[in-house]
């Protein structure tokens, strides 16, 4: 079983998830793993960055104006009875991101060869939540000329998109990154992909695999608390057997 798919959500600057500047001070980090191992491998990862362009902790009710955002990742991985080759390089900064730039950034390589008996398990995922409201006279309201004095309206956004796998046979690939911090109207950006196969490139992988992409957004009307706009998505491929499993899944609101 062969399986690529590519899915691309694009939504306009007026429509959806806000980049917002970054505080006054920002953080970085960065994890670069290697490991073979022949027995039991286990990793285990997580991240949960808060973001607000007002003071969080006057949080709930948001003031007008103000920004919410939330950027998670999560992986666990463990593999028992068998041969395991693993690499990952991690990274986060809240500091400010142009086109093309990522705020959260992990790409991972897991090769797995079961013995009798033996399996991997391995689910990741990436995230991201925003809650805003409504922002009077808003420059990036609308991207035509001759429309000023606008309303950038309340809106509340959620995006999640991963992968599990359940194999005794992988060569995998995945990667993972989001952007939500910018200066420069730059857009708010998820996006997930992997690549699945055999241990050389004639042979399938063994096992079940699943790759999968949710998104729910909703728009105010104005500076009123009307919906506007209620759209949910929601994608998701599984195989199981012998598989080839490709998926690129890209949310973004610059059109």
């Amino acid at each position: 079983m062969i399986v690529l798919i590519v899915l691309c959500l694009f939504c306009g600057p007026a429509f959806a998830g806000r980049a917002m500047p970054a505080a006054n001070e920002t953080t970085g980090l960065t994890v670069e793993t290697y490991a073979t191992c022949k027995g039991s491998f286990g990793e285990y990862s997580t991240l949960a960055a808060e973001g607000d362009n007002e003071n969080m902790m006057n949080n709930p009710p948001l003031s007008p104006g103000e920004t919410y955002q939330v950027t998670s990742y999560s992986e666990t991985t463990m593999a028992v009875k068998g041969n395991t080759t693993y690499s990952k390089v991690f990274s986060y900064n809240n500091a400010n991101q142009s086109v093309g730039g990522n705020n959260l950034d992990s790409t991972r390589l897991i090769m797995f060869n079961a013995d009798p008996n033996g399996r991997m398990t391995s689910k990741e995922e990436v995230s991201f939540a925003e809650m805003a409201t409504a922002a009077e006279n808003s420059t990036t309201c609308c991207p035509f000329p001759g429309q000023e004095n606008t309303t950038l309206p309340a809106e509340n956004t959620m995006v999640q998109s991963g992968s599990d796998m359940d194999v005794t046979k992988v060569s995998a690939i995945t990667r993972a990154n989001t952007r939500s911090v910018s200066d420069n109207d730059a857009s708010v950006s998820v996006h997930y992909d992997i690549a699945a196969r055999g241990l050389n490139a004639t042979e399938d992988a063994e096992g079940s695999a699943s790759a999968y992409i949710k998104v729910h957004e909703q728009t105010g009307r104005g500076n009123a608390t009307a919906l506007g706009s209620d759209i949910q998505f929601e994608d998701k491929t599984t195989v199981r057997g012998l598989f080839t499993l490709s998926k690129s899944m890209t949310y973004d609101t610059d059109t």
